[in-house]
């Protein structure tokens, strides 16, 4: 049964910033076991003290591996993941380990913003420096990045396989990225949408240059998929005056290219290969075709053309 939750200091655990990051570890991992002992508690890990934790080394992480009961850190310490820097800057890590029996029947790590009117999460880029604008909320595993969420692409130049310098623009961009999906690359743009207008980009491009922009991954051929649950699926395109809507019938597996309206085809393309056009079919050419497949019509020099497979012959 749980008692009353604790909050505790590694310093008061020995921890101290005159210390070994060795020996402030040491300190956690007492203070950790010490509210475990307890029931349940919070961990508190002041600024001055370091440990040894890097962003995206799970060993150098708190350890609850000999814990039983729920916990909570709130580690303020420095970090030394980056090249030629002293620190990671001013921040709080929230770390909480939930303990539980059932799985999915516990929402122990969550974090809430309650509030009357419009509760918001906000991630603010502060510096005007044109390097690094990101912002970024990240889901991860195991102390690795999976996805992530936010302002400004990543890894510029990946899809060519070079790194260069992102533009003022891109960096500005929204942005969803994978990490290690191609060739082991690290973080790479899946989805970017320019802030300039709109344009939407798929598929590991930076800087999209058209309102919907895919592009296939390495080693993919390349495809886009419609599927109905119901019956025919049907896609229309469309100018301001004009429409044409192809449609899969269910019934028979055909292909339809419809009028103005959708409701009468105006060619068919069955599932055995036939191609019915509402009107006829009429080719103009100037010269006949080289190397033409058997069963080519053609309109040419006034006379209707068909290629046996051997030879063009008069219609």
């Amino acid at each position: 049964m749980y008692g009353s939750p604790q909050m505790v200091s590694v310093i008061n655990f020995g921890a101290s910033p005159n210390l070994s990051q060795k020996e402030n570890r040491e300190a956690l991992q007492a203070a950790i076991a010490d509210v475990d002992r307890r029931g349940r508690g919070v961990v508190v890990v002041p600024p001055e003290i370091d440990y040894g934790y890097k962003r995206g080394i799970p060993s150098t992480y708190p350890d609850f591996s000999h814990t039983t009961n729920d916990i909570l850190i709130q580690d303020y310490s420095v970090s030394t993941r980056y090249n030629d820097s002293t620190g990671d800057g001013m921040q709080c890590r929230i770390i909480t380990k939930t303990h539980h029996e059932t799985d999915g029947f516990h929402d122990g790590n969550t974090q809430w913003l309650n509030g009357a009117w419009h509760p918001a999460f906000m991630l603010m880029h502060d510096g005007e420096n044109t390097n690094n604008r990101r912002a970024t909320y990240f889901t991860g595993i195991k102390g690795e990045v999976a996805w992530g969420m936010g302002q400004g692409i990543n890894t510029a130049g990946v899809s060519s396989g070079v790194s260069r310098q992102a533009t003022d623009d891109e960096l500005a961009h929204f942005k969803i990225i994978g990490n290690k999906i191609a060739g082991g690359k690290g973080l790479e743009t899946m989805l970017a949408i320019n802030k300039t207008n709109g344009y939407w980009g798929f598929g590991g491009m930076p800087n999209p240059d058209k309102e919907f922009h895919f592009k296939t991954k390495r080693g993919c051929k390349g495809e886009v998929k419609f599927e109905s649950h119901s019956d025919n699926l049907e896609i229309s395109f469309s100018t301001p005056s004009k429409m044409r809507k192809w449609t899969i019938r269910e019934d028979n597996g055909s292909l339809n290219i419809t009028d103005l309206n959708g409701t009468s085809n105006v060619v068919t393309f069955t599932n055995t290969g036939e191609i019915i056009a509402r009107d006829g079919i009429n080719i103009n050419v100037a010269n006949l075709p080289e190397n033409p497949s058997a069963g080519r019509i053609v309109f040419h020099n006034g006379e209707l053309k068909v290629y046996t497979g051997l030879a063009w012959r008069v219609i």
